[in-house]
């Protein structure tokens, strides 16, 4: 029996142990007997594998195992234990390696993988660039908010301000343009 991780190849395995446990929450019924259990589904697989590392590219094979787990980088993962499943990529969670007494160059090892699954994108990352394009039309819109008070406490620049911008236009309120236009016309010096 042979598993490839990445580019590792185990192919001396012994024994390989798969756990597959679904993740059940048992619901205790006041004054009825036995329980209501709700299903939140399959947790990460997990695999024990035990096997030999032979001759003298054991050693390099330990630490490319150590370097793997050092890592914290997930793995491709193949091998027949893993047919019928939904088994891709794995995690090293645990390696131990043991020299056998009395031979050169013979490692008995256990490593423990674990399923391995891409987190979800933040919740707010689709909305980023919405939410962008939302602070900017904010940040025009309150720009030209100001212009146009500034051009009602003094109507004589309000030609140079829709020269420049015509949609500022349809935002204005005639009503109080017209009070601005008849307040700055009251204030004239008629001399």
């Amino acid at each position: 029996m042979s598993v490839r991780l990445g580019d590792i190849e185990l192919t001396r395995l012994q024994g390989v142990e798969v756990d597959e446990g679904r993740n059940l929450v048992e619901h205790r019924v006041p004054g009825g007997s036995g329980s209501v259990f709700q299903d939140l589904g399959r947790g990460a697989l997990r695999l024990t594998m035990t096997g030999l590392l032979l001759g003298e590219g054991a050693l390099q094979e330990i630490e490319t195992l150590r370097a793997a787990q050092a890592e914290s980088e997930p793995l491709q993962f193949s091998g027949d234990i893993a047919a019928g499943s939904e088994l891709t990529d794995v995690i090293i969670e645990d390696f131990r390696v043991e020299q056998v007494p009395g031979y050169t160059f013979r490692y008995e090892f256990v490593l423990r993988v674990r399923e391995w699954t891409e987190p979800p994108a933040p919740a707010g990352a689709a909305l980023a660039n919405v939410d962008a394009e939302i602070a900017g039309d904010a940040a025009g819109w309150n720009d030209s908010a100001l212009a146009l008070g500034g051009a009602l406490d003094n109507p004589g620049g309000l030609a140079g301000l829709l020269s420049g911008d015509g949609s500022l236009l349809s935002r204005i309120d005639i009503g109080e343009l017209a009070q601005a236009v008849i307040g700055a016309i009251g204030g004239l010096d008629p001399s």
